[in-house]
């Protein structure tokens, strides 16, 4: 029987105002590249460190991609230190040997993102790595609105707007809802040819600037 390989947390920040998602978990690391097992600090510490969404970030808040520890740990920190949470519409763990008609077929686990939401009432926006990482959302999640198909380069307004409603808790004990728009970024994947990395920080920055009071990119970026 396969070994359960456990999936990447959430990271972030005290009071992250963006949850950005992928479709699929990372697993958790559990060695090192020099194949020593990891202690649980720097395991944890490490969760995430191979995804693609770095080369984009490392562009978009203007720290270098490092392959090293203390690198990583540079741009994980500026990124997260800009209000951005990440983890993952699914708990499953993504597997590239898999094949993918199977791995269609397996079961799909979607994470609790409802009370990491309910725990974090600072976010104000939801933000996917490519279009099917929202699809996958939408099938999980109820969604309001949004009308026709959402392309990847961002949801647009008005009716194509979806939200997530969740609730928000008041000091005085009720409760009333809050809606989070969900928004689609071009994949960071190298796959995703159709734009350089460059191009594809700009529009990450473009969309997420509104939940952050400010393009990140804006001194940096030059088109």
């Amino acid at each position: 029987q396969p070994t359960t390989i456990a999936p990447c947390g959430p990271i972030h920040h005290s009071n992250p105002t963006v949850l950005l998602m992928g479709e699929t978990a990372s697993p958790m690391p559990t060695h090192g590249n020099d194949g020593k097992e990891l202690h649980p600090s720097n395991a944890s510490l490490l969760q995430y460190n191979e995804r693609s969404m770095w080369n984009v970030l490392s562009v978009m808040v203007g720290v270098p991609k490092h392959t090293d520890m203390i690198g990583y740990k540079l741009l994980r920190e500026t990124a997260l230190s800009r209000g951005i949470a990440i983890w993952d519409v699914l708990s499953n763990v993504h597997n590239q040997q898999r094949n993918k008609k199977k791995q269609k077929q397996s079961n799909s686990h979607p994470n609790d993102i409802a009370k990491f939401l309910m725990e974090h009432p600072s976010i104000v926006a939801l933000a996917f790595i490519g279009v099917r990482a929202c699809n996958t959302f939408c099938k999980h999640f109820d969604v309001l609105g949004g009308n026709g198909d959402d392309n990847d380069h961002g949801v647009g307004g008005g009716e194509k707007r979806k939200y997530y409603s969740i609730l928000r808790q008041e000091d005085r004990g009720d409760s009333s809802q809050r809606l989070l728009p969900l928004l689609v970024l071009p994949s960071s994947s190298a796959s995703n040819r159709r734009m350089s990395i460059h191009d594809k920080a700009k529009i990450w920055d473009e969309q997420l600037a509104p939940f952050f009071g400010a393009k990140i990119m804006k001194t940096r970026y030059k088109a």
